[in-house]
C-alpha cells in the first residue's frame, strides 16, 4: 500500500496578497522599517520623502549575501527563539522583530521595492515585488548600481530601501511625521536617531515625553527603576502644575499562570511601567487632528509599539476619555519563551491572552483614578474662576455705587445753587462737572450691562430630576444635545459633564434661586420636569417646581412613574409618558408618547432659535444610539402593567 504524503507549497504570490493589506497607514509601515534598523544596531535612520517616493536608510550592521539569501528572504521565519538571540550583538537592545514578516511592510507602500545592503564592503541588492516570477527568483541589482545617500566611509555598513510611487499620501509637514512616529518609539536617544527629510526640509525625531508634558494638568507615573526620563518628566510637570496632581507609584507586578511555547504551565511575572496623564484642554485638537488621535493609551513591549490605543478596552466614558494620554510598557508581551500574542501586522494583541486580560483590568483602575484626579483639577480651576468672577462682579458693583454717589453729589450741589438764582440746575454745572457726570452715567450703563449678562448664567434649559432616574435623565439630556443645544446651555445637576452641572463652590439652592429669578427678568427658560416615583419626595424637585410656578416658566412634563402629574405643574397641556424599568435599565414609550415628546423638543428648539433634527433622525438616535424602545400603545400598556405588577410583588415580598 502506498503511503500518502501531503506536502505544503506556499506560492510567492502570497506577497501580492499580503503586501498591500498588512498595514493600515504609512506610519505603521515606517515603524516596521525603523524597528528593523533598531534590531540591526543602527545609530541613525534616515527617512527621505521626495514627491511620491519614500526611502529608508540606516547605518546598522547591514547584511552579507548569505544573510540576505538564507535569512532575510525567508518569510515568516521566527527571528527570536531563545533568550540568547533576543538581544542585539552591539548595543544589547531587546529585539523588536519576531515574526519575520516586517520585511513585507515596504510592499504595502509600493508594488516594487528596491532593497540594497552592505556589510564589510560586500554589497547586495534586489527588487522585492508583489508579483514574484514563477520560479521565485527576484531581480538582482548590479553591484555598481547599489548606492547609498547617507552611509559612507572605508567600511560602510547599512541597508537602504527605496519605495517609489507610494500608494499612501505623503505627509505635507515634518511636524506631522514627527508627531506620529514619536508615539511609536519612546526610546529615541543619543545612540538611536531618526532623521526626516521632507522635500528638502530636515528635522529629527524627538522623544514624545518632551512635548506632551507641557500640555498636562495631571500626571501619574508607575516606575520601579527610578528612570531619569520619568524624573525629568515629573520635574517639568511640577514647574507648571501643583505637586498634588503629580503621583508616583511602583511598577505594577502581576503573577500570571499560563502555558509557555512548549505547552508547559508556568508562572509569568508581568511588570507594567509607564505613565498616564490628562490634557489641560482639548481645545483645537480636532482642528489639528493627525493620523493618530491625541487621546490614547499605548502599549509597548521591548520598547516597540504593540497597540496604539487601549481606551476601547480600558476607557470608562466618552467624555473623560478625551483628556487621557499615556504609555505603558509590558515586556512580557514579547517574552521569547511565551506564545506570540501580537497580531500579524503588529498593530494589536490577542485580547484573550491572559497577559492582556490582566493588563487591561489594571489599566481600567488607573483610568478611573486619573479621571477622578482630573475632576479635582477641573473643580479647583472652576472654583478659582468663579471666585474671580464674583470678585470682579463685586468690584463692578462698587464702581457703580461710586459713580451713582458722585453723580448724585454733583446734581445735589447744582440743585442747591439753582435754588438761589432760580435757574435750572444744569446751567450751574461747569465743563469739568459736566464731563464727570457724563462719564459717571456712561460707566453705570456699561457696568449694568456686564452684570446683567454675567448673572444670567447663559442657561436655557433645566432638567428637573433626581439622581435615581439618571438613566432616563441622560436620555433627555442627550436628545437636547443631539438637537443642537450646547452642554453649557443646559442645567442638569447630576450630569457627568461638568459644563452642565451647578458651578463648583455654589450651593444648588442659591444657584436655582438666581437661575429662575434672572431668567424671568432677562430671557426665556424651559424646564423638563421628570415626574417619577422618585421625584414625589424630592426637596430639590419641589423647589424647582415651585420656582417654575411662581415665574410662570415654560415647561414640559415627562410622566415616568405610576401616578399622574399633579399641580402646580401645568397638567392641562399634553405630556409624554416615558417609563424606566430600574430592574433591567430599560427605557420604553409608546409611539404617541414619543411623538408628543418630539413636539416638546421642537418647541424648545423654536424658543431658543435652534434647528431641530428631523423626526426620522430623532427616532433613529432615540432607538439605536440611546437604546430606547418605541412600541404601539397596547404593547406599551401591557409592558407597563407587567412592570408595575412585578414591582408590587417585590415590595410585598420585601
Amino acid at each position: 500500500m502506498i503511503e500518502k504524503k501531503y506536502p505544503l507549497f506556499i506560492s510567492p504570490q502570497i506577497l501580492e496578497l499580503l503586501g498591500p493589506s498588512l498595514y493600515s497607514n504609512v506610519y505603521n509601515v515606517l515603524a516596521e522599517l525603523i524597528a528593523n534598523a533598531y534590531d540591526a544596531d543602527a545609530e541613525n535612520v534616515w527617512l527621505d520623502f521626495v514627491d511620491q517616493s519614500i526611502d529608508v536608510e540606516d547605518d546598522g550592521s547591514g547584511m552579507s549575501y548569505e544573510e540576505v539569501t538564507h535569512k532575510y528572504l525567508t518569510v515568516a521565519s521566527e527571528s527570536r527563539k531563545t533568550l540568547s538571540d533576543s538581544y542585539t550583538p552591539i548595543f544589547h537592545r531587546l529585539k523588536m522583530g519576531r515574526k519575520g514578516i516586517g520585511k513585507l511592510a515596504a510592499l504595502s507602500v509600493s508594488a516594487k521595492v528596491k532593497i540594497m545592503t552592505v556589510q564589510n564592503n560586500d554589497k547586495s541588492g534586489f527588487f522585492l515585488s508583489r508579483l514574484v516570477p514563477e520560479d521565485g527568483t527576484l531581480t538582482p541589482i548590479p553591484t555598481q548600481a547599489i548606492t547609498f545617500n547617507h552611509v559612507s566611509g572605508q567600511n560602510p555598513h547599512g541597508t537602504r530601501i527605496e519605495m517609489p510611487n507610494s500608494d499612501y499620501d505623503i505627509p505635507k509637514r515634518n511636524g506631522t511625521i514627527e508627531k506620529n512616529l514619536a508615539k511609536f518609539f519612546p526610546q529615541i536617544e543619543d545612540n538611536f536617531k531618526v532623521h526626516i527629510n521632507l522635500n528638502g526640509k530636515e528635522s529629527q525625531l524627538k522623544p514624545f515625553l518632551e512635548s506632551v508634558v507641557q500640555e498636562l494638568d495631571t500626571l501619574t507615573i508607575f516606575d520601579s527603576s527610578n528612570r531619569a526620563s520619568y524624573r525629568q518628566m515629573a520635574k517639568e510637570f511640577e514647574l507648571n502644575n501643583s505637586t498634588d496632581f503629580c503621583k508616583t507609584f511602583p511598577a505594577e507586578k502581576q503573577a500570571i499562570k499560563m502555558q509557555n511555547k512548549a505547552k508547559k504551565r508556568v508562572s509569568v511575572n508581568q511588570e507594567i511601567n509607564g505613565w498616564i496623564g490628562t490634557y489641560r484642554t482639548t481645545r483645537n485638537r480636532k482642528a489639528n487632528q493627525s493620523d493618530f488621535p491625541d487621546n490614547f493609551i499605548a502599549i509597548y513591549s521591548n520598547d516597540k509599539l504593540g497597540k496604539f490605543n487601549i481606551l476601547q478596552d480600558a476607557g470608562i466614558n466618552r467624555i473623560s476619555d478625551v483628556y487621557l494620554v499615556g504609555q505603558f510598557f509590558v515586556n512580557s508581551f514579547e517574552n521569547t519563551l511565551l506564545p506570540d500574542m501580537a497580531m500579524s501586522n503588529r498593530q494589536g494583541y490577542k485580547i484573550d491572552d491572559p497577559r492582556y486580560k490582566e493588563m487591561i483590568a489594571w489599566a481600567q483602575n488607573q483610568v478611573r483614578f486619573v479621571s477622578n484626579l482630573k475632576k479635582k483639577v477641573t473643580d479647583l480651576k472652576k472654583a478659582k474662576k468663579e471666585k474671580k468672577k464674583r470678585a470682579d462682579l463685586l468690584e463692578e458693583q462698587r464702581q457703580i455705587k461710586e459713580n451713582v454717589s458722585e453723580s448724585l453729589n454733583i446734581i445735589q450741589q447744582a440743585s442747591q445753587e439753582s435754588s438761589k438764582d432760580q435757574k435750572p440746575f444744569l446751567r450751574q454745572l461747569d465743563e469739568q462737572q459736566l464731563n464727570r457726570l457724563s462719564s459717571a452715567f456712561t460707566n453705570i450703563g456699561t457696568k449694568k450691562i456686564k452684570i446683567d449678562q454675567s448673572s444670567a448664567s447663559g442657561r436655557k434649559v433645566l432638567i428637573s430630576q433626581t439622581k435615581a432616574d439618571d438613566r432616563l435623565n441622560s436620555v433627555i439630556y442627550e436628545m437636547l444635545l443631539f438637537n443642537n443645544f450646547e452642554p453649557d446651555e443646559i442645567l442638569y445637576s447630576t450630569c457627568v459633564n461638568a459644563a452642565s452641572r451647578v458651578p463648583y463652590g455654589i450651593h444648588i439652592y442659591d444657584y436655582i434661586r438666581e437661575f429662575f429669578a434672572q431668567s424671568a427678568l432677562q430671557h426665556d427658560l424651559y424646564v423638563f420636569y421628570m415626574d417619577s416615583d422618585n421625584t414625589k419626595c424630592s426637596r430639590g424637585v419641589s423647589v424647582e417646581t415651585g420656582a417654575g410656578w411662581v415665574t410662570q416658566t415654560k415647561h414640559f412634563i415627562i410622566k415616568a412613574g405610576k401616578d399622574a402629574p399633579q399641580e402646580p405643574l401645568d397638567i392641562r397641556k399634553p405630556y409624554s409618558e416615558i417609563r424606566f424599568n430600574h430592574e433591567n435599565n430599560e427605557i420604553f414609550c409608546s409611539e404617541v408618547a414619543f411623538s408628543v415628546f418630539l413636539q416638546a423638543i421642537n418647541d424648545v428648539c423654536s424658543t431658543f432659535g435652534k434647528v431641530p433634527k428631523t423626526h426620522d433622525e430623532n427616532t433613529d438616535y432615540f432607538t439605536h444610539s440611546l437604546e430606547c424602545e418605541i412600541m404601539d400603545q397596547s404593547d406599551f400598556e401591557a409592558k407597563v402593567k407587567d412592570m408595575e405588577v412585578a414591582s408590587d410583588g417585590t415590595k410585598s415580598t420585601n
